[in-house]
């Protein structure tokens, strides 16, 4: 596949957004003395709940991959 492909340049820009958006996480945490996985967990309570979803300590292990 060319690398100036609309293919490719959806890949480049997605790779893009996804650093710009950890940094911004990582920043986010500093600034509340949390660590990056904290930030995570956050992210994946706040979906929970908004989709009804039973969050358990297994649940979120499971979503964060720590198990």
């Amino acid at each position: 596949m060319d690398d100036q492909s609309p293919q490719m340049r959806l890949v480049h820009l997605l790779r893009a957004v996804t650093v710009e958006f950890d940094l911004l996480g990582a920043e986010f945490a500093v600034r509340n003395g949390l660590h990056p996985t904290d930030v995570r967990a956050l992210i994946h309570l706040l979906d929970a709940a908004r989709a009804d979803t039973r969050a358990t300590p297994g649940w979120l292990g499971e979503q964060l991959r720590l198990n």
